[in-house]
Parts: structure tokens; sequence; C-alpha cells
């Protein structure tokens, strides 16, 4: 199984949301860069995105939407349940 890394990305500071847009790429995410062990294999530390996580709404209230990326059929599926 490929190395799984989870980034979360704290949004909301004195009770005020960040809107600013963050972009990532899809494939090919290189973070050896930031690691402190400069002996690990950088091709290691390599990843390609499988899902997002989406908050929309304020800090005491709002609503989650995720974006996944299906293996088999190579496709990306938007699951919202509003």
């Amino acid at each position: 199984m490929p190395p799984i890394l989870i980034i979360c990305l704290q949004r909301f500071k004195n009770g005020v949301k960040n809107t600013e847009v963050v972009d990532f790429p899809i494939e090919g995410l290189e973070m050896s860069k930031y690691c402190k062990d400069s002996s690990q294999d950088p091709s290691d530390m390599i990843y390609d995105l499988y899902g997002v996580v989406n908050h929309f709404g304020g800090l005491n209230a709002g609503h989650y939407t995720a974006n996944c990326f299906n293996e088999v059929y190579q496709k990306w599926y938007n699951f919202n349940d509003s």
C-alpha cells in the first residue's frame, strides 16, 4: 500500500474564516523538502490526491461535502447530502 498523507488546514482564526483559495496538485505532491529526515528516499514522499473534504459556512454552522477519486472507474465523485 502506498504511503498515506492527511493534511488538515485550519481555516478559522479568532472566529473568522480564511476563504483564500488553496492550490494543490492532483498528482505528484512532493513532500521531501518539508521533512527533517533527509536520508529517506524522496520517491517515498510523493503523493496523489484521492479525496477532499469541503466546509461551507461559518464557525458555528455549516455544511460538509467531499470529492473522492475512485481508482476502479478512474472518476471523481461528489458526495453531498443537501
